[in-house]
């Protein structure tokens, strides 16, 4: 079901690029600051995370609803997520870096108030590719790929798809958009049982129109 509301956005997206000229149509890139919320049933709702720092690229297309104020924008856009794990549960291990790579589809609706635009909507994403990097206490490190399914006990390590909202503050300087946008997902990513983990990314960017 994830699946086919992930596709619902892209082909929304590539309908409307070629809509009419009422659509404005922007691509861009910048840095995604990526963290989870981590809970557990260890008795600590929390662990030290520090944020791992990645990269966003995408394309949106934004259109006028009831009047030049209020738009509705759909994206679509390449997001690396994760987190630094600074205290492993494993006495064995000094950190854990995960690194997850997603594409994901979003849409928002935004006011504009004067040269700012407030916007706020919901986002679906599907992860590409995953990498887990251990640091072990004896300074040696380890590299895997993240397995990605439904349960934990074959071997699984996270849920591909996720599903959340999004808030952002689009700052326009002549044809340019300076983008502030914060992520949040609604779902655990985590197969394992006693853990639930979210994503939480912060995202600054920069877009310029094409068509």
């Amino acid at each position: 079901m994830k699946k086919l509301l992930l596709i619902i956005p892209i082909v929304l997206f590539c309908t409307i690029v070629q809509a009419q000229p009422l659509i404005k149509t922007f691509i861009g890139g910048g840095v995604s600051l990526p963290n989870f919320k981590y809970s557990n049933n260890y008795g600590k709702d929390a662990y030290p995370r520090s944020m791992n720092m990645g990269y966003t690229v995408g394309a949106f297309a934004k259109t006028s609803l009831f009047g030049s104020r209020t738009g509705m924008t759909f994206g679509l856009n390449y997001l690396q997520a994760g987190a630094i794990d600074n205290a492993p549960l494993n006495p064995l291990y000094k950190e854990t870096n995960v690194r997850l790579n997603y594409l994901q589809g979003e849409f928002y609706f935004s006011s504009d108030i004067k040269f700012i635009e407030l916007c706020g909507g919901l986002y679906l994403n599907s992860a590409l590719s995953g990498k887990k990097s251990i640091t072990k206490a004896d300074g040696t490190t380890s590299n895997s790929d993240i397995k990605f399914g439904i349960y934990s006990e074959n071997g699984d390590e996270m849920h591909r798809t996720d599903f959340g909202y999004t808030l952002k503050t689009i700052v326009n300087i002549s044809k340019l958009k300076l983008i502030l946008g914060y992520y949040k997902g609604f779902d655990n990513i985590s197969t394992v049982v006693e853990e639930n983990v979210q994503n939480k990314v912060f995202t600054a960017a920069i877009a310029f129109p094409i068509f």
